[in-house]
């Protein structure tokens, strides 16, 4: 079997802050979610809630 890369963009996060990632996998294990996915979720809510997600929507459609 060959070392297959998994599609989409990466990203290396450093937390600024000791025991954040800790803090995010506990969160992450108690909605049976994996980091990244608890990570990205964070990321969606934050773009939704500042309008990001819509103004990078519509700059996407220009």
């Amino acid at each position: 079997m060959t070392n297959q890369k998994l599609a989409g963009d990466k990203f290396i996060l450093r937390f600024n802050r000791t025991g954040h990632r800790a803090e995010l996998k506990r969160m992450a294990a108690d909605q049976k979610r994996s980091l990244n996915a608890q990570i990205l979720l964070l990321i969606e809510a934050g773009q939704r809630a500042t309008g990001a997600a819509s103004q990078t929507a519509a700059g996407a459609e220009a």
